[in-house]
């Protein structure tokens, strides 16, 4: 009798063991599914995310660019914010930057995004804010700088030159550059006195 207790308990522990295997692997078998679903599920939602970013990344009507000029010979920096044309309304990053090596190749592209598309030019010049005083037919001249760097006359003195001392006149001859209107008028102001 003790025997068939023990056997039978034994019997017991191995139908318990083997039913608790076959439920574990079957089971195993349905996470596996179910890591396999959700993988796949993932890998959809980023390519469509992808796919949402790359359409981001185009300019649109409310894109705004920003051209950064750089002056050399002044060491200022002036932007410019501009809406864009519709001739590149549509175009992503790599259809502008073809665009721009073609049409302005002289412009760096520092920053591409929907937002903002950001570029950069050197120039070897002084920047617009300057002027240069001068001499124009022997009286003294204000001219402004343009966006190509030339002098244009901005306005004439009614001062002649002869009655500055030769260190003066020289400086205007060769042509004194101020930063504004207010170096301008201290300038202006030292030679009347």
């Amino acid at each position: 009798m003790k025997n068939y207790k023990k056997v039978f308990v034994f019997v017991f522990y191995m139908v318990f063991i083997i039913v608790g295997f076959a439920y574990g692997y079957h089971k195993g078998k349905d996470i596996s599914k179910d890591n396999l679903q959700a993988k796949k599920q993932l890998t959809e939602q980023i390519n469509q995310e992808s796919a949402v970013i790359k359409q981001e990344d185009k300019i649109t009507p409310n894109t705004k660019l920003e051209y950064v000029y750089n002056y050399t010979k002044c060491n200022h920096t002036l932007k410019e914010i501009q809406n864009p044309t519709s001739n590149i309304i549509g175009m992503n990053k790599e259809e502008y930057m073809l665009y721009l090596t073609k049409n302005n190749p002289q412009w760096e592209l520092i920053d591409f995004s929907s937002d903002r598309i950001t570029m950069s030019i050197d120039k070897k010049q002084l920047c617009p804010e300057h002027f240069i005083i001068g001499v124009e037919n022997g009286l003294i001249a204000i001219h402004k700088v343009d966006e190509d760097g030339n002098k244009v006359l901005y306005k004439i003195i009614n001062n002649s030159i002869k009655l500055l001392n030769e260190i003066d006149q020289q400086k205007l001859i060769e042509g004194i550059v101020v930063n504004n209107e207010e170096e301008m008028i201290e300038v202006l102001e030292n030679f009347s006195s």
